[in-house]
């Protein structure tokens, strides 16, 4: 059992902002919101009771919208209550349902004292509920809760896929900006494998060695082509120098690098845009023509690269025409 300082939610932060891959929303706002509240208590995995109950928790939406609609942490503290009143009992733990973004801060932004699990359900941040490793080890996604912060809606559905297709729904009704708790389950099914274990240890300790990270590109952004389509900010952007062009495919997160026309990171791998002077990750909402940038890259969860895996997050679960081996090999 270990108590987050201060400090500790910084370098989070950062090694979160790099799992993002561009994604899981700006951590500057969400790591002010963690540091106003007080939920700091952080739990290995291997010391939660068999009986427990754990919910995950994330944002939701388009990163670019929550810059201009800012949650306050009260979205999951109704969260958590409505399920408390569904379950009939406390939710004993709670966790980021992925580590990427501002999400690997969400538990820590309550007023609220839940214990927060050193773990999450992705290991990155991807755009769709579905791709968890819940939904890898069967675990069922409802009942899920969400709020627009103006109360909290129950969804059912045993279907992963059309979860999904409901949440976003909901959340482009709330404005592309929600909080979600999903794929509830025990703490003996979280040590069975449904939870990729000790990745808030990981990205704090990514904050501090960000070195880590394998470079692809340097240059300069020379074009940005965004829209907000279906809850996602989609599009590409452009990175060149005096050699090369290269060019980067995202749905809220970072997707694939094109050397010209030919694919060389795909994912599941997590791509970033580092700033080139500070080496901070650059989220996908926040891309500006003429910024001076590194485009790295670094290995995904092993569970993501099993056939079950790239299913739910290789290139063609994003329509891309070529396979993740076809671009590692």
């Amino acid at each position: 059992m270990h108590t987050f300082s201060d400090r500790d939610l910084e370098d989070l932060s950062l090694g979160a902002a790099l799992l993002g891959s561009g994604g899981g929303g700006d951590v500057e706002y969400a790591l002010l919101l963690a540091k106003k509240h007080k939920n700091r208590t952080v739990v290995p995995l291997q010391y939660v009771e068999d009986d427990a109950l754990i919910l995950p928790i994330a944002w939701m939406g388009a990163p670019l919208v929550s810059l201009e609609k800012l949650p306050t942490g009260d979205e999951f503290l109704e969260i958590i209550n409505a399920a408390e009143k569904h379950f009939g009992r406390p939710v004993d733990y709670i966790l980021p349902a992925e580590i990427g973004g501002s999400n690997a801060l969400a538990p820590f932004s309550l007023e609220k004292d839940v214990p927060i699990i050193d773990g999450d359900t992705l290991g990155r941040a991807f755009p769709t509920v579905d791709s968890s490793s819940c939904a890898l080890f069967g675990i069922k996604p409802s009942p899920a809760f969400i709020s627009g912060g103006t109360g909290v809606t129950r969804i059912e559905s045993n279907n992963t896929a059309d979860l999904e297709a409901i949440c976003r729904k909901k959340t482009v009704e709330f404005g592309s900006n929600a909080a979600l708790g999903v794929f509830a389950h025990t703490g003996a099914l979280a040590k069975q494998g449904a939870i990729i274990s000790g990745t808030l240890s990981y990205a704090k300790h990514l904050g501090v060695h960000m070195c880590t990270a394998k470079t692809l590109a340097n240059g300069t952004i020379l074009d940005i082509d965004q829209t907000i389509e279906d809850g996602f900010l989609m599009g590409t952007f452009c990175v060149g120098n005096q050699d090369a062009v290269w060019t980067v495919h995202m749905q809220n997160e970072y997707l694939a690098v094109f050397q010209g026309k030919t694919p060389i990171a795909a994912t599941p791998d997590i791509i970033s845009c580092l700033e080139e002077e500070s080496k901070k990750p650059i989220p996908s909402e926040k891309l500006r023509i003429g910024a001076r940038v590194s485009i790295v890259t670094l290995p995904s969860p092993d569970i993501w690269k099993t056939k079950a895996g790239l299913k739910l997050t290789g290139p063609k679960r994003f329509d891309f025409p070529f396979s993740y081996e076809e671009v590692v090999s």
